[in-house]
């Protein structure tokens, strides 16, 4: 957070993820898939922040 003109804001969101995948074969389809919907998403859009996507992507 930071003090903007005596009003404190949000400077950044981070949001992290772990997706679960039953095999490696769809794995880059699926990062790929995560980029896109963080890049079209209309809620982060609008935001007026930095927002940070951090994600795991893991078999099982």
């Amino acid at each position: 957070m930071e003090e903007l003109d005596g009003i404190w804001r949000f400077s950044k969101i981070t949001l992290k993820m772990t997706v679960v995948i039953e095999n490696d074969e769809n794995r880059e389809k699926v990062a790929k898939d995560i980029e896109m919907a963080h890049s079209f998403c209309p809620v982060r859009n609008s935001l007026s922040i930095l927002s940070i996507l951090e994600y795991e992507i893991v078999t099982q």
